[in-house]
């Protein structure tokens, strides 16, 4: 079959390959993560975890709920970190049968040498099913895995991470023949990983020109190589025509990303600060896709095609994108803050097919479409401080519009699901001098 690379999954892809990265503060101000100093940036630069320990942290949000719990410890010379999440790993390359890894553990470790903070962060995906019962023909083992590893320096005043991740399965299944050595059952498998990695770079500086200005430049690049091979299988299971599988349709494709900006922060008093971004994003993705003809038909008829291929290329481009934000004190426990992210895009999808038998069921004419849009997004938070307790929650507007719902009689939220919030993260800070 052919594989369709969209446009919903290719905005899906991360540089640090981690779908709840910014927390609920950063994201309000305009998903600024990379150029504001918060907890949040451990999970892009594993060293600023130095600055970080001795603390409880818990994510909450409409689409996974109570999603993400951890803490950091001061220990020795250095910061430990744990986290535990129940966001999956999901992605295309993985098969449909089984289509995700549970989310196990987040490890974090960092600490100055010389002077300088080093950090690193290791984080396990991983679950399966498998079936060893006596009922042969019922047997099966799925299983699929993916480490993620990230190091990270800030010598002076650069952050500097890298990242590296391997994703793998295994899918097999037996079959049950009726006569010949297949009564003792042929295992096979439908679909075999080739090589799934990923890798990126990210970097940033802080500079500091005038008096309460930050100037960010700030940069990443990352890219994704993964492919599957999947097998049909053949014959009846009899002595005369025994099991066997074939190579039906094989997918290789790679992702590359690259963003290019420059942040600042300004303090307009020490109770109100704001913040801009802007920048270049740019990705690019091909998939070369071979489908593999039977070999009982070539057999049959020589002259038809044993393979044809299609094409596919994707490209967006952001050029350029802007971010603005703010964060302001009201008073000693509240303190609001918006932010506005918008990506004026362009998006071109092109693919080609070769040596396609007629008939068949796709459309055989090769497509070719460009989209230009605008993608903007706004946000409005607060942040609750109680005693030690922060509490920061992305606001939904639909509440503020309407109010409760006992008081107006209009649903409120996005969907018409209702809440206050959309994310909510809790902070409790116990290690405090």
């Amino acid at each position: 079959m052919k594989r369709i690379l969209t446009l919903a999954l290719l905005m899906t892809f991360l540089f640090t390959g981690v779908a709840f990265a910014t927390n609920t503060r950063v994201m309000t101000m305009g998903n600024v993560n990379n150029i504001v100093k918060d907890d949040a940036n451990i999970w892009l630069y594993p060293s600023t975890l130095v600055y970080y320990g001795g603390q409880v942290v818990c994510e909450v949000g409409d689409y996974y709920g109570f999603h993400q719990m951890g803490g950091t410890w001061n220990v020795g010379n250095g910061v430990l970190g744990a986290f535990f999440s129940t966001v999956p790993y999901e992605h295309y390359i993985i098969p449909y049968s089984f289509d995700e890894a549970d989310h196990r553990i987040d490890l974090f470790y960092a600490q100055e040498v010389s002077g300088t903070p080093v950090g690193f962060r290791f984080g396990l995906y991983g679950s399966g099913s498998k079936d060893e019962g006596e009922d042969i023909a019922d047997n099966y083992n799925y299983s699929v895995k993916r480490m993620e590893f990230a190091f990270g320096a800030s010598p002076g005043n650069w952050d500097i991470s890298a990242f590296y991740a391997k994703s793998s399965w295994t899918h097999e299944e037996t079959e049950m023949g009726s006569t010949g050595a297949d009564t003792n059952g042929y295992t096979w498998e439908p679909d075999q990983p080739k090589s799934n990695t990923d890798f990126g770079v990210d970097a940033r500086y802080w500079m500091n020109p005038w008096p309460d200005w930050w100037v960010i430049p700030h940069f990443s690049w990352g890219t994704f190589k993964s492919g599957v091979e999947a097998y049909e299988l053949s014959g009846s299971g009899t002595t005369e025509d025994p099991f066997d599988n074939w190579l039906y349709w094989e997918d290789d494709w790679k992702e590359t990303g690259f963003d290019i900006g420059i942040g600042t922060n300004f303090n307009v008093t020490p109770d109100v600060m704001t913040v801009t971004d802007m920048g270049v994003y740019l990705y690019k993705a091909k998939s070369d896709y071979v489908e593999h003809t039977d070999p009982d038909v070539l057999e049959s008829d020589p002259d038809y095609p044993a393979t044809w291929t299609c094409t596919e290329e994707v490209s967006y481009k952001a050029m350029p994108y802007f971010k603005i934000g703010l964060d302001a004190v009201v008073c000693s426990w509240l303190d609001v803050r918006c932010g506005v992210n918008s990506y004026w895009s362009k998006a071109h999808y092109k693919d080609t097919l070769e040596d396609w038998p007629p008939p068949y069921p796709y459309d055989p004419d090769d497509d070719d479409w460009t989209d230009t849009y605008v993608d903007t997004d706004m946000y409005l938070g607060a942040g609750i401080t109680w005693g030690d307790l922060v509490i920061d929650a992305c606001v939904d507007p639909w509440f503020l519009l309407n109010g409760p719902y006992f008081v107006s009689g209009n649903q409120t939220g996005y969907e018409y699901e209702g809440g206050l919030a959309g994310q909510v993260s809790v902070l409790y800070p116990f290690d405090i001098d």
